[in-house]
């Protein structure tokens, strides 16, 4: 795959998310990150609460029945190291998974 098909497979994976997010929660706001913004790709906004989430995706995943988490590309932190998300969520084969960062996002 090339990196515009990967591309357009991580957005449809932030949109997947949001929906589920948008049908189990009471959203006031919800907002997708535009490209070249690093910090989260989603922040939603309920009357109780306000959490923003770093979406990923595997894509072998489904053919190796493994995945992997990105931390750094070209030696520098990337993926959830270069995140300042609250929660950390992953589309492993047809299953989310979701973990609360933890420690400080500074």
């Amino acid at each position: 795959m090339s990196f515009i098909s990967d591309l357009a497979v991580w957005e449809a994976c932030q949109i997947e998310f949001a929906k589920l997010l948008l049908s189990t929660e009471k959203v006031v706001s919800l907002e997708i990150a535009q490209w070249n913004f690093k910090l989260w790709d989603i922040k939603v906004t309920t009357p109780e609460w306000e959490k923003t989430y770093e979406i990923k995706k595997d894509l072998k995943a489904p053919e190796t029945g493994n995945y992997v988490i990105e931390t750094r590309c070209s030696w520098k932190p990337s993926g959830i190291y270069a995140s300042k998300a609250d929660y950390i969520v992953y589309n492993v084969k047809w299953e989310w998974w979701e973990q609360e960062r933890g420690g400080t996002n500074s």
